[in-house]
């Protein structure tokens, strides 16, 4: 019995280590970057040709590295000044906690939350000011050019500033420049989180 016992727990242990070395070690990054390869190799019939010249998840710190994202901004942070100085003359008694602090620093995942609030302080200042102040006039020029560059630069990314969700959610974006068969090409991809596949593809030009 003892001796049957052991056998069967010696067995037990070697199936564990097996099963352990078997186990899929890359990390969550990685097993999605391997997808992104996957897919290249897939397109390109040639596996040989694929080469990673630069992969780079879409996250805050990424866009708000990108300089016409960066200028757009810190436009919107001046604007919201501006129209917080306005609503302070106009004694308004709307909470501005949110306003100041996105006149010190807006994220970029903040931007369609920036419109709803934007709007409601135009309203208030308009029931104010029957004639807007050329301060504050040339303030929304500004930020209605700011927000337009903000779209079309999010829009390379199949984001827009009226839907920007970078936390972890179904899906994760990235950056991807390579080399296949020979030429470089740069490209958006859209990996699916938990079937980790590319579900969506987009070549720069």
């Amino acid at each position: 019995m003892n001796k049957t016992f052991r056998k069967n727990a010696l067995l037990a242990l070697a199936l564990a280590f097996f099963a352990l070395l078997s186990c899929d070690r890359r990390s969550e990054e990685e097993k999605r970057a391997d997808a992104i390869a996957a897919f290249v190799m897939d397109y390109a019939h040639n596996y040989n040709s694929y080469k990673v010249v630069d992969l780079k998840k879409i996250d805050e710190a990424y866009l708000e590295g990108q300089q016409i994202i960066k200028s757009s901004l810190k436009i919107l942070q001046d604007t919201t000044r501006t129209k917080l100085s306005y609503l302070a003359l106009s004694n308004s008694q709307m909470d501005m906690t949110q306003l100041v602090s996105w006149s010190e620093k807006l994220p970029i995942d903040a931007v369609d939350s920036y419109l709803t609030e934007s709007a409601k302080v135009d309203h208030l200042l308009n029931q104010h000011w029957e004639n807007a102040p050329t301060e504050l006039t040339l303030a929304r020029q500004n930020e209605a050019t700011a927000l337009n560059s903000l779209n079309d630069a999010l829009a390379l990314f199949n984001l827009s500033i009226y839907s920007i969700n970078l936390g972890e959610g179904s899906s994760s974006l990235y950056y991807h420049q390579f080399e296949v068969d020979g030429m470089e090409k740069a490209a958006i991809f859209e990996v699916d989180n938990e079937a980790l596949d590319v579900i969506a593809y987009k070549e720069l030009g």
